[in-house]
C-alpha cells in the first residue's frame, strides 16, 4: 500500500530540478498514474526500455514484480543529490519503511524542449537545445524551426525550457552509502 497523493502533491508535479522530477514521479506512482509517470521518463529511457506508454505498462509490471520495494519508492526521502557530468545527475534516496530498508539512486538527465500552443492546447512540441540561444548586449535571441502544419496566426504561447528526466535506476549496496 503506497500513500495517496495529497492535492499539494499534484500541484507540485514538475520537472525543474532533480528533486522535482523525482517528487513528480513519486506523485505518479503514488496515484497509480503510469501515464504520468512516463512523461518523467527520458527520450533515451523510453528508447531503451519502453517506447510507448503501452510498453512502459509493461516494463513497470515486470519491473515491480522484480523489485517489490519499487512500488514503496513514493515513501522515499531524498538524501542526497550529485553531479556526474554537465547535463547529469544522481539522486540518492532511501525507503525506510517496515520491513524495508533499501538505498537506491535515481539518474537524471536535463532535455531541452519548445512547444507551440494554441489556447489551451498543444499544437506542436519537440527537443531543442538550449545551447542554441544567442545572447546580445540588450536580450536574447532564439530561433526555433518553424514547421509547415502549424499556422502563425493560431499560435498564442511559444514555451522554451530545460526539465531533468529520469534516465534510469538501481539498487544501491548497504554499503555504497555513508
Amino acid at each position: 500500500m503506497t500513500p495517496t497523493p495529497e492535492p499539494d502533491d499534484w500541484l507540485a508535479y514538475g520537472f525543474r530540478s532533480p528533486e522535482a522530477t523525482f517528487l513528480s514521479f513519486q506523485t505518479a506512482l503514488a496515484g497509480d498514474r503510469a501515464d504520468l509517470e512516463y512523461l518523467c521518463i527520458s527520450a533515451a529511457f523510453k528508447k531503451r526500455e519502453a517506447a510507448s506508454l503501452f510498453a512502459y505498462e509493461i516494463f513497470r509490471r515486470e519491473l515491480f514484480d522484480d523489485m517489490p520495494w519499487l512500488r514503496q519508492m513514493t515513501r522515499a526521502d531524498v538524501e542526497r543529490v550529485e553531479d556526474v557530468r554537465p547535463g547529469r545527475k544522481r539522486l540518492h534516496a532511501r525507503v525506510d519503511w517496515l520491513l524495508w530498508n533499501e538505498p537506491f539512486y535515481v539518474d537524471l538527465v536535463h532535455e531541452d524542449f519548445f512547444e507551440y500552443w494554441s489556447d489551451d492546447e498543444r499544437i506542436y512540441d519537440d527537443f531543442w537545445s538550449l545551447n542554441e540561444l544567442e545572447f546580445r548586449e540588450r536580450g536574447l535571441r532564439v530561433q526555433l524551426p518553424w514547421p509547415d502544419e502549424v499556422e502563425a496566426d493560431d499560435v498564442t504561447e511559444v514555451r522554451a525550457g530545460r526539465e531533468w528526466k529520469i534516465d534510469g535506476f538501481g539498487q544501491l549496496e548497504t554499503t555504497d552509502e555513508p
